[in-house]
């Protein structure tokens, strides 16, 4: 479907949405047919490249377009009484029980210290009160341990797209193709049942593309295959109750509330490597987009 009409013929910019199949994330496969050698095992879970199309919508770009590349990261704390039981643990496990007691015995061996036993002795009473270890010693003491804070990596994140259109047909025609456009959104987001009964089926799922006539736009960023969590429809953004003469709206104004199924990750821009070969009909470089 397209909207306006006449986008399908010239080349204004465009955001195309493909309405695809959900296809399940696929990994640990290492097995291997007759007579071959087994796969290694792979880690990594991925989602096959193969997917099934059941429709797209053609749209102008809408304003505002913006993505944000989110990194997880939070404060960590590791007080001395964990750090000795990794180190302890960590040793007997490569090492076996020998290097575990050596680690054992280099700990106590530091208790020499005058300070230290005393700070030890408020650890484990702190353990046996159940209350905060650091508000004894800071009491006993005048100190706390040392939590050895850091900011610690935690994992990637899913970037959210959000578009706002507004979609004002200008005869029969165009309406009745908006009104696909709305059906079809309503009903690819939908929560699909199985014939049982038993299980319920993921909805679809959406390729988004910014195009430059046919060609990708090099200047706006490309984005993963996306669910679509939230699809509004105003059916009077004007507050006003206005038809035309086969019943349909003057205007619309569409909310999509999309989220990537998967993360980014560095070698994902490997794909996107910048060509400076190229140039236009002005002498311009010609690369290969800003990436995702």
């Amino acid at each position: 479907f397209f909207y306006p009409l006449g986008i399908k013929n010239n080349n204004q910019d465009r955001i195309k949405i493909t309405v695809v199949d959900f296809v399940p994330q696929t990994g640990f496969d290492n097995e291997a047919k007759k007579g071959e050698k087994r796969k290694p095992i792979n880690f990594e879970i991925k989602r096959p490249p193969e997917r099934v199309i059941r429709g797209s919508a053609t749209l102008p770009i809408p304003n505002g377009v913006s993505d944000q590349n989110k990194v997880d990261f939070s404060d960590g704390t590791l007080n001395p009484a964990q750090v000795a039981g990794a180190q302890i643990a960590l040793n007997s496990l490569l090492g076996g029980i020998g290097e575990g007691g050596q680690a054992l015995g280099d700990l106590i061996n530091q208790a020499k210290d005058p300070t230290t036993p005393k700070a030890i002795g408020s650890l484990l009473a702190s353990f046996a009160l159940g209350i905060n270890p650091n508000q004894l010693v800071a009491r006993t003491q005048g100190a706390i341990f040392n939590n050895n804070l850091a900011l610690l990596f935690k994992g990637p994140t899913l970037r959210p797209f959000n578009f706002d259109f507004n979609v004002s047909p200008r005869d029969q025609r165009e309406s009745i193709e908006v009104q696909k456009i709305i059906r079809m959104f309503k009903q690819s987001s939908a929560v699909q049942r199985t014939e049982s009964g038993l299980f319920l089926g993921s909805p679809h799922v959406y390729d988004l593309e910014f195009l430059s006539g046919s060609s990708s736009h090099n200047f706006l960023p490309k984005i993963k295959t996306c669910a679509l969590q939230v699809f509004a429809v105003n059916y009077m953004p004007n507050n006003t109750y206005m038809t035309y003469e086969n019943s349909s709206m003057v205007s619309y104004n569409f909310q999509f509330q999309f989220k990537e199924l998967d993360p980014i990750f560095n070698d994902d821009y490997e794909d996107d490597d910048f060509d400076f070969s190229n140039e236009d009909e002005f002498g311009n470089k010609l690369i290969g987009g800003i990436g995702f």
